[in-house]
């Protein structure tokens, strides 16, 4: 998607552009990060002259590139599958009547919020709704709702008050949070191995 794209909804245009920020400080922290741990590699085999260190520094050096590698294709991820959901969302606003609905928050989830939608016929749907530009009231409000679908995996686009969209899915609540904790787990572990490796630059083994 390229940037100011003229064929966006005017909502969807304000995501995009809040897409590619995220995108961007998410390369500089990764950057940032991989570019630590070399330093702190370097320092160490600069500082200790011994043969340990530097093997730790040339098996460093190796595991950053397919590292590297990763993370760039990570990212491409990121940016194929925001783009796609984006398009979607502009489908949505231009084939869809809106429905009036009310959004009452329940959870909040690693990069968005489960919410349950009451709709005008009282009908109640679970949805996981992305972050967006504000933070999403923690009391229920009204928003008009677009979508096709109400199964799961179907897409959905729902206007705050204040005219910001919210892009979203359908979901199962108990799939959903189960997921969320998962995540929460993952986070935890990399942060773990993070710190482990960064100790271990700086101190050596243990012994």
């Amino acid at each position: 998607m390229t940037e100011g794209s003229s064929d966006l909804h005017p909502a969807v245009q304000k995501l995009a552009a809040l897409h590619r920020r995220r995108l961007r400080l998410l390369g500089l922290f990764v950057f940032f990060i991989l570019s630590g741990i070399l330093l702190l590699a370097m320092v160490a085999a600069l500082t200790s002259q011994n043969l340990g260190s530097l093997l730790t520094l040339g098996l460093v050096g190796l595991l950053l590139l397919p590292a590297l590698g990763l993370a760039g294709g990570l990212l491409w991820y990121i940016e194929r599958t925001a783009t796609r959901k984006l398009n979607s969302a502009n489908q949505l606003l231009s084939d869809c009547a809106p429905q009036t609905a009310r959004l009452v928050p329940i959870e909040a989830l690693i990069g968005g919020h489960l919410v349950e939608l009451i709709l005008a016929t009282d009908a109640r749907l679970y949805a996981a709704f992305a972050r967006s530009l504000h933070p999403l009231p923690r009391h229920a409000v009204e928003v008009q709702l677009y979508g096709q679908t109400r199964l799961s995996g179907g897409e959905l686009v729902a206007f705050q008050p204040n005219g910001i969209a919210l892009l979203g899915t359908v979901v199962e609540p108990k799939t959903a949070q189960r997921r969320n904790q998962w995540l929460k787990i993952y986070r935890w572990v990399a942060i773990i191995v993070v710190i482990i490796t960064l100790l271990y630059q700086l101190y050596g083994p243990l012994r």
